[in-house]
């Protein structure tokens, strides 16, 4: 590519100019490592991840194999909860763990379900302020009462 094509935007960070828009270019590593023999890989954070959720009962999602994993929930540098060890793919934060704060940025991560050392990077996420709980909530009641109505299959299927 031509040096016009391609300005260098910091060190790893390019822009590929293009006549319909130009795009952001980073450069990208795979990690042979941490590909087991069988050709998966181990758990990963799957979801909440990076994003702003409504329930202040997330579902934690993760991916991979490798046994059983425990999930740690964390706010700041303060571990606020750790799961017991669970073989599925997913888990509730149960009612009895603790109750998340609006408006509060949380990370979580998986740790193996033995010995508790982590098996990757914290993953942040953040609940709702209130206000948006709200919105969301008087939306979805809408959207049910519009599903309720006579014209509700066709309105569902809008939507």
């Amino acid at each position: 590519m031509s040096s016009r094509s391609v300005a260098v935007l910091e060190e790893g960070l390019w822009i590929l100019n293009d006549p319909e828009g130009s795009v952001l270019l980073s450069a990208m590593r795979g990690d042979d490592e941490a590909w087991d023999d069988a050709g998966g890989s181990g758990p990963l954070p799957l979801s909440p991840r990076f994003e702003t959720i409504l329930d202040p009962r997330p579902l934690f999602v993760w991916s991979g194999s490798g046994g059983p994993v425990r999930v740690a929930l964390a706010r700041g540098k303060e571990v606020l909860w750790r799961s017991a060890p669970a073989a599925s793919s997913y888990l509730i934060l149960p009612e009895e763990a603790l109750k998340l704060r609006a408006g509060e940025v949380y990370r979580w991560w998986l740790e193996s379900g033995d010995g508790g050392s982590p098996l990757g990077e914290s993953v942040p996420f953040r609940l709702a302020d209130k206000a948006t709980q709200t919105d969301a909530s008087r939306f979805e009641g809408e959207i049910d009462a519009l599903a309720r109505g006579d014209d509700g299959p066709v309105l569902a299927s809008l939507l």
